[in-house]
């Protein structure tokens, strides 16, 4: 790895390569996980929320195997995880859309609040209706 113009060894410590008196500045964001059988369907919901402009962007990833409970039943199967970057204001209108179009009877919508660099937490806020 490049750093500082020069390569760094795997064993000098990090430390020395951070620049002083430089602050790390964060910002609140809102990140929605949500799952879905079919990469297809992934893909068709990512497409549609950030054409809405209702996330900055939506990261999929997998496949994953999980294992649930449905009416009474064990069962188990591979997902597509998305996960939608949002700030506080757009979150309604984001799980307003999934709620509407997820292809689940029940939707997994999980809502983490989270830290993210000013500059990353504005490039989200402009990207947003």
């Amino acid at each position: 790895m490049v750093l500082a113009g020069r390569i760094r060894r795997m064993n000098e410590p990090l430390s020395e390569k951070i620049p002083t008196g430089q602050s790390c500045q964060l910002a609140d964001l809102v990140e929605i996980t949500t799952t879905v059988e079919h990469q297809v369907d992934a893909n068709r919901l990512a497409t549609e929320i950030v054409s809405q402009r209702l996330a900055a962007c939506v990261q999929i990833s997998g496949p994953i195997f999980s294992v649930y409970q449905w009416k009474g039943s064990i069962h188990n199967g591979q997902e597509f995880v998305l996960k939608l970057k949002v700030t506080s204001d757009g979150l309604s209108n984001a799980i307003a859309f999934l709620k509407a179009n997820h292809p689940y009877e029940l939707p997994k919508i999980i809502v983490n609040q989270v830290k993210a660099s000013t500059e990353y937490a504005q490039w989200v806020s402009e990207q947003g209706k």
